[in-house]
């Protein structure tokens, strides 16, 4: 559960260290990542999911 946090951390940081702070463009940078969270956390709130039985692994349900 912790991994796909930390991803997110270093991808976020290598790609928003030298973000342009010119104009508009902080605000559709910020935009973008709002818009990004919510749809994640949306998506993760629709889907279900129980451990498989056979390899441990996650398997959805309807």
């Amino acid at each position: 559960m912790v991994l796909p946090l930390v991803v997110v951390a270093v991808a976020a940081y290598v790609f928003l260290r030298e973000m342009p702070t010119i104009g508009n463009d902080a605000r559709l940078e910020l935009a973008g990542t709002a818009a990004g969270v919510v749809l994640g956390v949306v998506a993760g709130l629709l889907v279900r999911g129980s451990p498989g039985a056979a390899y441990a692994w996650p398997v959805r349900r309807p």
